[in-house]
């Protein structure tokens, strides 16, 4: 017969299994590979309903110009009174609109822009925008369909940038993509080396090569041109549809370009020959000579911080050859946690890349980009993250604080229907985080109407 005394160390073990189970189910990840699981919460019965965080959302409105924080002199008046009485002209006809908010003093953040949209036509450059982001839009997606919009506005054709490899160059539907031993250095996987703001930089094997080659139906592209830096000559060998060349690279100091066809082409090979020792690519653009160009610079799992560990002599060397109007950062869901509710670290660490982005591209625009919707299995159905909307929140205080442009891709999901509603349509995957070519068709969609309104707003304070 037990004693009491091993009766009672029984059931203080019992306990503490117990009470160790039940917090390893509490701790459970929201998500193992493709599989979601559904969250366990033994007092759901008894514990305090929470706030929707989808009705949050919806009553967050945007920061008119009237709050921003200088609006006193007259052209700064005249401005806001024009911007608020289109904004509720556009309000009538359309209940789904997401405006860009405009955090600057003076409400001119996207000054550059359009001011190279309205001289488009002596420019003598394109108009150059680099989206810089995560998984999100990856194989180019809604980067893809932002392009076709704004190049069907404004003229222009090609992808922009293209890398030299890439993890998902079979999904990327806009360019066929082909490469062969080249050696990626990834600034995700090792921070030593001179990285741009792409991230990436490529060094040639004995007989590396890349191709790129237009989808049928899409038009050719203006022009390919090469960046690299070299301490040599290095030989390369061009193939389009009509000719063969071999070329020598001249040596460069820093980074530099050379314009590898200037004529229109739907393909193009670069082959390396010899002299690529010490030779390093960051990348071919494949563009008009006009017109709009949209750069997809996607990293998988970046949250953006990345960007502080950039090479500035590098990236601004890059950066002026590329020469852009707009940089549009959209990062945070490599952030994002149900768990976590204070994003103010990663929000004064993001304004630290904000501001290095514009020691390296003074006279670019910055527009940033809130985090996109992610959702999860809750007991009341699937519903938005909560640490998404403390995140959203977190990013326009940021965008307020260093006077940029902010867009609410989240409440442009939700106009959609949210992330779950674009799932069930086949517009996003089912691990409710990102979207298929479709979804970002239709979230381009969003963004191209709200820059449609901005046009309108520039063109007006312009008379």
């Amino acid at each position: 017969m037990e004693g009491p005394r091993n009766q009672m160390a029984r059931f203080w073990l019992l306990l503490a299994a117990t009470a160790i189970l039940l917090g390893a189910l509490f701790y459970l990840p929201e998500q193992i590979g493709s599989w979601q699981l559904k969250p366990v919460d033994l007092l759901s019965d008894v514990r305090q309903a929470e706030t929707d965080s989808t009705a949050i959302l919806i009553a967050l409105q945007p920061t008119l110009p009237s709050r921003n924080a200088d609006n006193k002199t007259k052209s700064n008046k005249r401005r806001s009174a024009i911007y608020s009485q289109l904004l509720e002209q556009n309000a009538v006809s359309d209940s789904t609109f997401i405006p860009i908010e405009d955090f600057s003093s003076t409400r001119t953040a996207l000054k550059r822009f359009y001011t190279s949209i309205a001289e488009r036509s002596t420019l003598g450059r394109p108009i150059r925008i680099a989206v810089l982001g995560d998984s999100f839009i990856e194989g180019d997606i809604f980067t893809d369909a932002l392009r076709a919009a704004l190049q069907k506005r404004f003229g222009g054709n090609g992808v922009g940038w293209m890398p030299i490899t890439s993890e998902v160059a079979g999904f990327r539907g806009s360019i066929r993509h082909e490469f062969r031993l080249w050696e990626d250095h990834a600034m995700l996987h090792s921070k030593k080396g001179h990285y741009p703001f792409t991230g990436h930089f490529y060094r040639p094997k004995q007989g590396a090569w890349v191709h790129y080659t237009m989808p049928t139906g899409e038009p050719n592209f203006g022009h390919a041109i090469l960046y690299y830096q070299a301490a040599n000559e290095a030989s390369v060998r061009i193939e389009t549809p009509d000719t063969t060349l071999t070329v020598v690279l001249p040596p460069t100091q820093t980074v530099g370009q050379y314009t590898l066809s200037s004529d229109p082409q739907r393909s193009i090979k670069c082959s390396f020959l010899s002299g690529g020792q010490d030779f390093v690519s960051f990348g071919v653009a494949l563009e008009d000579v006009q017109g709009i160009s949209v750069d997809n610079m996607s990293i998988r799992g970046n949250s953006g911080i990345l960007l502080k560990s950039i090479d500035r002599e590098v990236s601004h060397a890059f950066a002026s050859l590329r020469n852009y109007d707009l940089i549009i950062l959209q990062y945070g869901l490599n952030v994002a946690s149900n768990k976590q509710k204070d994003y103010s670290n990663y929000a004064k660490q993001m304004g630290g890349v904000i501001e290095t982005l514009r020691n390296i591209c003074p006279d670019s625009d910055i527009l940033l980009m809130s985090v996109s919707d992610r959702a999860q299995r809750t007991a009341n159905g699937i519903r938005t993250m909560a640490g998404i909307i403390a995140l959203h929140a977190a990013q326009h205080a940021l965008a307020q604080q260093h006077g940029i442009a902010f867009w609410s891709t989240l409440r442009a999901m939700h106009a959609l229907g949210g992330i779950s509603r674009m799932a069930d349509k086949g517009w996003a995957a089912r691990d409710y985080t990102h979207l298929a070519h479709r979804g970002g068709r239709e979230l381009a969609k969003k963004m191209i109407e709200a820059i449609d309104f901005e046009k309108k707003y520039y063109d007006a304070i312009r008379e």
